[in-house]
């Protein structure tokens, strides 16, 4: 997953081929149990409930940075590290096209004041990205046979899921077992991610002049997970990352869990629009 040493700035096309997934209006709601259960399987739904999380650190060098916004804006290049799988193998899902996914990628980074760098001047970050599966074992001998295997994906999966703090939690209840804390609705939520078959977003902020004299300076990461079940890559990555667009640059400290509803789209010829309705269940504070 190691980003390559040459950076490019992707051109913003217009009139893309993709999937036009809009997030859909949701009330807000409590996670009736740690696997988010829900009387209509998302496979059959035209709204589907997806269960995601969000997770922004910031190095002490981003922390020294001036605040980002609307109206102190900025501007960073890009560079879409691909496509990546990881776990264990499966049947692949219907991809979004990657321009596709890099023009919603640049709108939610603009709630924050994250804009793409004007032609001729130079960016303050580099923004490096990467999005695809982390699949989990599944089968119950597997897991008996290979248990080493299993806890390392899932230790995997908790560094998308809330970063190095949160997979030495994981390791140290491997370990040492769990308490009643760890399976608080929160806390089960985060543990039920880590378990399953995840898509998932990752983007690294590095400091462009330090980039490019060869250094790496990173000011903040921010991964995004959501669960696969009963919903392919191409509908569910472009609701994840809208979904981030607020914790882009900011950092949350801790995971953040959120049940929301997404409209499943079709493809269509022409510019993206995303409809943001804001309505979402922040498991944060439970």
């Amino acid at each position: 997953m190691k980003p390559p040493a040459c950076l490019l700035l992707p051109a913003v096309l217009g009139g893309l081929l993709l999937s036009a997934v809009t997030a859909a209006a949701a009330d807000a709601e409590p996670v009736p149990d740690a696997f988010g259960f829900t009387l209509v399987p998302n496979a059959f739904s035209a709204n589907p409930r997806l269960a995601m999380t969000v997770f922004t650190e910031m190095t002490d060098y981003g922390r020294s940075l001036p605040p980002v916004s609307a109206a102190a804006p900025v501007y960073f290049a890009a560079h879409d590290h691909g496509r990546q799988s990881e776990g264990e193998m499966v049947g692949e899902s219907v991809f979004p096209t990657p321009a596709g996914l890099q023009e919603t990628l640049f709108q939610a980074l603009a709630v924050n004041g994250y804009q793409p760098v004007p032609a001729g001047q130079a960016p303050g970050l580099v923004l490096i990205y990467y999005w695809g599966s982390h699949n989990a074992m599944n089968d119950q001998e597997q897991i008996q046979m290979f248990p080493e295997q299993h806890h390392r994906q899932m230790l995997d999966r908790a560094m998308l899921v809330g970063g190095s703090t949160y997979r030495r939690k994981l390791a140290d209840e491997f370990a040492y077992g769990y308490t009643f804390a760890d399976r608080l609705p929160k806390q089960a939520f985060l543990f039920n991610q880590v378990s399953q078959d995840v898509y998932f977003v990752v983007v690294s902020a590095y400091d462009h002049a330090e980039l490019a004299a060869g250094r790496r300076q990173l000011a903040w990461r921010t991964t995004m997970t959501v669960s696969t079940t009963g919903i392919a890559m191409r509908d569910a990555l472009p609701p994840l990352v809208v979904t981030a667009g607020n914790y882009f640059g900011h950092e949350t400290g801790e995971p953040v869990a959120i049940l929301r509803r997404a409209r499943r789209g079709t493809v269509a010829l022409g510019p993206l629009r995303i409809i943001e309705d804001h309505a979402q269940t922040d498991l944060a504070r439970k």
